[in-house]
């Protein structure tokens, strides 16, 4: 005999496949930032350019995902309260199984079915969810940005990539007036005479 949960799966399969995949997104965005944040003091000591590299291409990724993330939070959030009160009970069918395939892919992460069985499961319990998967990952991935910014500022200010930073001890500073050859005995300085 097939229980509720297995027929419902069966029959909303279809219907829970991309939010399923927008939740395995926002999982790997929440793993990868945690990633960026154990990165960033590797590079900051302006060492591991390769790591340095890998941050910044994972962080641009996160950053995107996170600001994607809060938005599907927002617009979750949003349709899980206006189905609350009703507002698609004169929508077609199709549109039915398709929102009610987004209210419960949580069901998948951890989301107790029971609620929906029983008549019990609120707006709220759909926007917790939601919010514990989409609006961190979407934190974090902005956090991470900020992070690795800040140390991909002192890995640059460390190697003298930055115009008038301050030069560890023991390297040559900047000098932004004499373009080339700043340490070379017979360079003449300056512009050249007009005659």
């Amino acid at each position: 005999m097939v229980s509720q949960a297995e027929y419902i799966y069966a029959y909303l399969s279809e219907n829970m496949f991309v939010p399923t995949v927008m939740f395995w997104v926002a999982i790997a965005i929440a793993i990868t930032s945690v990633v960026c944040f154990i990165l960033a003091p590797l590079y900051s000591k302006g060492k591991h350019g390769g790591v340095k590299v890998l941050a910044q291409i994972i962080t641009i990724l996160d950053f995107i995902g996170g600001i994607g993330c809060i938005l599907v939070f927002a617009g979750v959030s949003v349709l899980s309260l206006l189905s609350a009160d009703g507002a698609f009970a004169d929508a077609s069918l199709p549109v039915q199984e398709k929102i009610l395939g987004i209210l419960l892919a949580p069901t998948r992460f951890g989301m107790s079915l029971d609620s929906f069985v029983s008549g019990d499961l609120s707006a709220g319990t759909v926007i917790l969810f939601y919010g514990l998967y989409f609006g961190v990952s979407g934190l974090l991935g902005i956090i991470t940005f900020i992070v690795n910014s800040s140390a991909r500022g002192k890995y640059n200010g460390i190697n003298g990539k930055i115009r008038g930073a301050a030069a560890p001890q023991g390297v040559p500073g900047y000098n932004p007036y004499q373009p080339y050859g700043q340490n070379g005995q017979n360079i003449p300085q300056g512009y050249p005479q007009q005659y």
